[in-house]
């Protein structure tokens, strides 16, 4: 739906209020049907193909909300305000059938809110209640490094805590979760590029790394 037009559309709405439409020839709203599913899709597209598939370049707007500046603002509003429908869950799980990836961000759309901030998503994991139940905040105090790494990735904070971890492939297929104190071990994956979600204490990070 994107592809029709060189850019997504801005959130001013039509006399029919909800329906897409082209506010101008060069943009395009999907409608509030259809929003939440497009940028489900193209938080998706930008997670297994990093280089093709930029969020920036298809959207209209700032990117305030990302700590990367890599996800627009209206993308993350879209996938609070649009819920998951029913149809998303079945084409997941049909393309699962096929492809075998899902689409992590239909599974818990709370995940985008995780990785670039913005409005918050619907939680279906309960991500939130993890640990004490307080919601998470960015915090510049997790470290992880080195990014690019053959065997282990170190974990830094502080207070020493332990940390809960999520990883994902590029499919989108979390391969991994767990806790560690210090370090992951990455030195059974394939080649390529993860992502690895920390939490500890109502903090939350997330990392790009490349596993080569």
């Amino acid at each position: 739906m994107i592809a029709e037009t060189e850019h997504a559309a801005t959130t001013s709405l039509p006399q029919e209020a909800g329906a897409s439409y082209k506010p101008t020839s060069l943009t395009w709203y999907p409608g509030d049907e259809w929003k939440g599913d497009v940028a489900r899709m193209m938080m998706y597209m930008y997670l297994r193909y990093p280089t093709q598939c930029l969020p920036n370049n298809v959207a209209v707007g700032s990117a305030s909300y990302s700590p990367f500046g890599d996800m627009p603002d209206i993308f993350l509003e879209w996938n609070a305000e649009d819920p998951v429908a029913a149809h998303e869950l079945v084409r997941n799980d049909v393309l699962q059938g096929m492809q075998g990836n899902r689409n992590p961000f239909i599974d818990n759309p709370y995940l985008a809110t995780l990785i670039w901030n913005g409005p918050q998503a619907e939680d279906t994991w309960d991500l939130q209640n993890l640990s004490t139940g307080v919601s998470y905040t960015y915090s510049e105090k997790i470290k992880l490094y080195p990014t690019v790494t053959t065997d282990y990735v170190n974990v830094v904070y502080p207070n020493g805590n332990t940390f809960q971890y999520v990883i994902y492939n590029q499919m989108g297929q979390k391969i991994m979760s767990g806790k560690t104190t210090d370090k992951i071990d990455v030195s059974g994956y394939s080649s390529g590029m993860y992502y690895i979600i920390l939490e500890s204490n109502n903090h939350y990070n997330s990392y790009k790394i490349i596993k080569q």
